[in-house]
């Protein structure tokens, strides 16, 4: 019986093969923190750079250069975007003149990524998502989002 608290529990196991089960642990927790952190800079330099396609797109095709950035959705994706909804989504944008007219799209992909921008002109706050290709080169389409208050 011991008395007292040990670093080790009492498993039976030789110091040498708990020290060895030990490291693996060790090991373990390590890999699993780099990738979280991988994944965390790779995720900040996708939404980056998403954002980066959105302001040059609100100061080419949507002439909204002196727009204020209220605030940005998380980056998200979806599958469910169907070509026949994107052209409508276009054709839409010009008719409303979100965009100038003739506006050039990156080509669509079969998964988008989505960013939507809450932004102010004058004194007038508007939202508009922004549908991007999958590997993030260039805007898919765009389109006037309903303010939820």
């Amino acid at each position: 019986m011991r008395i007292g608290k040990s670093a080790r529990p009492m498993t039976g196991l030789p110091a040498a093969l708990y020290g060895l089960l030990a490291g693996r642990q060790l090991l373990h927790t390590a890999a699993v923190g780099l990738g979280f952190l991988v994944l965390t800079l790779t995720s900040c330099g996708e939404v980056h750079r998403a954002k980066g396609h959105v302001e040059q797109f609100m100061k080419g095709p949507m002439s909204l250069e002196q727009a204020d950035r209220i605030a940005w959705s998380d980056l998200d994706s979806t599958h469910h975007l169907t070509d026949s909804m994107l052209q409508v989504m276009r054709r839409t944008a010009e008719q409303t003149q979100l965009v100038k007219p003739g506006t050039a799209y990156q080509p669509r992909t079969a998964k988008l990524r989505m960013l939507t921008l809450k932004y102010a002109v004058g004194k007038d706050t508007l939202m508009a998502t922004f549908y991007l290709d999958d590997q993030l080169t260039g805007i898919v389409g765009v389109k006037r989002t309903a303010m939820v208050k």
